[in-house]
């Protein structure tokens, strides 16, 4: 996560390619060359061959394509295929960020160098990363937090609404400024500023239900939605999500109340609790179609709290398959048969080499 990050924190240009398909492409590949055992010169291999195969295009958040998400996976899946090329000898490019055609000039632009030369094992990314409180685009959430807010504060109800003005860095507005319309697919409303906030007004947050008919074509959200504006603020970053300032004018005597949001919710800085983030857990563990039996929910989040003493991650893999019930307690049965089998016959899996199950 450190290498996508730094290498994601080091871009000084606006997006034109989807960062956690790119950037994450190439953490992935650290991931999986680390696992591997790659010295330096294959590690280069492999994110030359993965930035070869490299996709991410903004165009699917613009139109609120579920190809979004996906791109994510299909880099991960690249950066499998780059490190079993790389460990055969494939070769790669070198100059794979910095190149006349390197990621830097190709899919980002202007970037500070010193980032990603001078960051590396003194700065911790992952622990600036911000957690989702809510099921929807990160850039919505400053719009979604200072409506919840100024709600509670002034005890006015949606129906009181008469307009909501939000004042938002350039980045947010590009993401999330795309108008109501009559029939959204679930990946466009997500990435809709005004009708998540709409949702947010007339039920007190933002579910996941939010984004399941009937809710995407309710009038009462497409008439609230109806009644936001989005304007640019004079946030030079061109990355920046925030601060937001939202305004809502009410009908009665126009009252307005207005709230500036510096740091989101979710953020480092305002940090969703431990309760919090194990009731969003417990809320997803059942909302798959495949439905997930609640018991290993819990195992996993013991587990996942003493991750150190985790003798196979396998274990967290199969307690998440939907109705398998005794997984977890046929795998560890399975490892530790074969862990003694390995024993007897005296071999290991020679380094470099994944383990694959049959």
């Amino acid at each position: 996560m450190d290498v996508a990050c730094h290498i994601g924190a080091a871009s000084r240009s606006p997006l034109t390619f989807f960062r956690p398909g790119t950037a994450g492409g190439f953490g992935a590949t650290a991931a999986v060359g680390k696992l591997m055992g790659f010295d330096a010169a294959t590690m280069v291999r492999a994110m030359g061959i993965a930035y070869g195969q490299m996709c991410g295009t903004m165009q699917a958040h613009t139109e609120g394509s579920i190809l979004l998400g996906l791109q994510v996976g299909f880099n991960a899946r690249n950066a499998l295929f780059a490190c079993d090329l790389a460990a055969r000898g494939v070769p790669g490019v070198e100059h794979v960020l910095e190149g006349p055609f390197g990621y830097y000039r190709l899919f980002e632009g202007a970037y500070d160098a010193a980032v990603i030369r001078e960051a590396p094992g003194r700065v911790w990314r992952v622990t600036e990363l911000s957690h989702k409180p809510f099921p929807t685009g990160r850039a919505t959430h400053g719009i979604i937090d200072a409506l919840l807010a100024l709600q509670h504060r002034s005890g006015f109800v949606a129906g009181d609404v008469e307009q909501v003005i939000a004042s938002v860095p350039s980045l947010v507005h590009h993401l999330v400024s795309r108008p109501i319309i009559e029939r959204p697919e679930p990946g466009y409303a997500r990435l809709c500023a005004a009708y998540v906030g709409a949702r947010a007004l007339l039920r007190g947050t933002v579910e996941l239900e939010d984004f399941r008919p009937p809710a995407l074509t309710d009038p009462a959200t497409h008439a609230l939605g109806r009644r936001f504006e989005m304007n640019v603020d004079d946030n030079p970053d061109p990355n920046a999500l925030g601060p937001v300032i939202v305004s809502v004018e009410l009908r009665e005597r126009r009252q307005r109340h207005e709230l500036r949001v510096d740091h989101m919710y979710g953020s480092p800085a305002r940090p969703m609790s431990r309760d919090a983030h194990l009731a969003k857990f417990r809320r997803n563990w059942v909302s798959g179609a495949g439905r997930l039996d609640e018991a290993n929910g819990e195992r996993l989040i013991r587990l996942v709290d003493g991750v150190e003493a985790l003798g196979d991650v396998r274990e967290l893999v199969a307690l998440t398959r939907p109705e398998a019930h005794d997984d977890a307690r046929v795998f560890r049965r399975g490892v530790a048969s074969a862990n003694a089998g390995r024993v007897s016959a005296g071999r290991r899996v020679p380094r470099g080499h994944r383990a694959r199950e049959p």
